[in-house]
């Protein structure tokens, strides 16, 4: 149990610098027992790149047969173009492609296809979830969304080797995914505040106090075009 809680606070102090390459923490950390297995697609590392997609997109590719416990896997982040922690960790996702390229590595607008958030229990982005067979089977749960971390991840869930050579390089920060929030109008949070704005009016029109507020403003209204 010691040496367990030495290595995982080693593996955090170790995440805040992703130019780091990939050592035997990775080998060493324990690995999950998962009930499904993935297979490694196909590959040329060199063309290896995270896939920005739509939501037709997105459902076309996690169309596989769901009766089968072997078959292909497909890392998914749901991210928004203004979400400063989805381009804070953009970098590294960028990366992870290049490290485990037998991978599908894929990302999707969260906000520009809203209808598929419900679909996949998305209530805050970034959100990374690893599917088989069309099913979404594990979520990365880290509050760090840091290289090291995001290759355990990927390591643990499928079982896959990574490439310990990749580091994250500048070429990361100009995509595909990007590394700088869009400066952009939140209409869905200006529509958020109205509706609590008006609830809360309401509500406070329809309480005691509001009444008494009322009644005094009908006096001294009456008041004054009485004296007029």
């Amino acid at each position: 149990m010691v040496n367990e809680v030495s290595q995982n606070q080693s593996v955090s102090n170790n995440a805040t610098n992703a130019s780091v390459p990939l050592t035997a923490e990775i080998k060493n950390k324990s690995e999950k027992k998962s009930k499904f297995t993935c297979v490694g697609k196909n590959y040329t590392a060199e063309n290896a790149s995270v896939m920005i997609v739509n939501n037709t997109q997105l459902l076309s590719i996690l169309s596989f047969d769901n009766n089968n416990t072997e078959g292909d896997c497909v890392l998914v982040l749901f991210f928004v173009p203004y979400c400063r922690f989805c381009a804070a960790m953009a970098p590294s996702f960028n990366a992870l492609a290049r490290v485990y390229p037998q991978l599908n590595i894929i990302a999707v607008d969260a906000a520009q296809f809203s209808n598929l958030n419900a679909k996949f229990g998305t209530v805050s982005v970034p959100n990374i979830l690893l599917f088989h067979q069309s099913r979404a089977v594990v979520r990365f749960n880290s509050t760090e969304k840091s290289f090291t971390n995001l290759v355990s991840f990927v390591k643990n869930s499928t079982g896959f080797e990574p490439n310990i050579t990749v580091t994250v390089t500048s070429e990361d920060l100009s995509g595909p995914l990007p590394s700088v929030a869009m400066e952009t109008t939140d209409y869905m949070l200006l529509v958020s505040w109205l509706f609590v704005i008006f609830c809360s009016g309401f509500m406070f029109v329809q309480s005691s106090l509001g009444q008494q507020w009322i009644n005094k403003v009908n006096m001294l209204w009456q008041e004054h075009q009485h004296i007029d």
